[in-house]
Parts: structure tokens; C-alpha cells; sequence
């Protein structure tokens, strides 16, 4: 799973892009909190002084780190609520799709993917972030993906990561997994 997830999310060195170039560069246009820290230096005397210097340091400190957990999250919102890839499950439907392609009895298949696979999974997660972000029909990459060369390997990675989702979740045509959307 962990070779589908960095093949979509970075492509392969001769795609030089993936997912994760073109959500970085979303996520820096779509508009941000504020990112660096609003406690500034403060002048005062001797012993005051100091102790106001360790403040502000105490102050600057967690907020540099929220700042960084800022752009994580705008990183993760262009891949998710922009592109509607949901970074959660991606790569996992094309590794299971692989999995279920070995030479396995059908019994043996579904045993392993149950006993060592589902065990594992925050399931409850992936089929709620499914819900709320998925894109199924690839409307948004399908628009990014034509100012890339053809043949991108992440956007066929990604593509084939979708229809192996459609192949264990499958939502009939018509119907959507939020009640209040009208999907194609």
C-alpha cells in the first residue's frame, strides 16, 4: 500500500510530478490564516527585560510550530476539499486491487483481507472522509491533468486507485454517498 500511496502522491522520477507538487501550489493560492508568530520584542530594563525575552520566546516557539501545522493543513485541504483526492485512502483500493490479483484461492483472498488487512484499518474514517471528500467523478484532476505531459504515471496511478474504488465501494449511477448531493 505504502508504494501506491508515494506513487500517487509523488509520481515516479520520470513524471517529476504528482499529486503532492500540484496540492502544495493549490494549497499556497487558496487564501491562509496567518502564519508566523504575532508576539514581537518588546523593549524594558535589566532583570524585567530579560524575563520579557524569555516570554516572547516561550510565546514565538508554539506558534512557529502551529505555523507549520498551518501549511500542513493547507496542503492536505487543496488535496482534499480542492482535488478531492482523500489522502486517507489513497492508494489503498490499488493495492487492494493487487492484492486480490495474486494467486490466491477466492476464500484465501477474502480470509487474508479480512483477518490481516480490515484489523487494521481506522475503517470507520476512511468510509466517513470517503463521504465527505471523495470525488468520484475526478471532475477537478480531470481539469489539472491536462497541463501535464500524457501519461503521467501518478494521474494513471490515481485514476486506477478510483476505479478499484468503484470496484469495493461501488455507489450506483445516479446515486451519491451524501444524501443531500445529486452526483452523476
Amino acid at each position: 500500500m505504502s508504494d501506491s500511496f508515494r506513487h500517487i502522491l509523488y509520481g515516479r522520477e520520470e513524471d517529476v510530478i504528482g499529486i503532492h507538487i500540484i496540492s502544495y501550489f493549490i494549497g499556497r493560492s487558496i487564501p491562509q490564516l496567518r502564519d508566523r508568530p504575532t508576539s514581537r520584542r518588546t523593549l524594558g530594563t535589566g532583570a524585567e527585560r530579560g524575563q520579557r525575552i524569555l516570554t516572547n520566546i516561550a510565546e514565538i516557539i508554539p506558534l512557529a510550530k502551529q505555523g507549520s501545522l498551518l501549511r500542513a493543513i493547507a496542503h492536505n485541504q487543496a488535496q482534499t476539499a480542492v482535488l478531492g483526492v482523500n489522502q486517507l485512502t489513497t492508494g489503498l483500493f490499488r493495492a487492494s486491487n493487487a492484492l486480490h490479483k495474486k494467486a490466491f484461492v477466492e476464500a484465501e483472498q477474502e480470509r487474508m483481507i479480512a483477518e490481516r488487512l480490515l484489523p487494521h484499518l481506522p475503517v470507520y474514517e476512511i468510509l466517513n472522509t470517503l463521504r465527505v471528500y471523495q470525488d468520484r467523478t475526478g471532475e477537478f484532476l480531470r481539469t489539472i491533468e491536462t497541463a501535464f505531459p500524457a501519461g503521467n504515471s501518478a494521474f494513471v496511478a490515481l485514476r486506477e486507485d478510483s476505479d478499484a474504488l468503484q470496484r469495493y465501494l461501488p455507489f450506483p449511477t445516479g446515486t451519491s454517498p451524501l444524501p443531500w448531493c445529486e452526483c452523476q
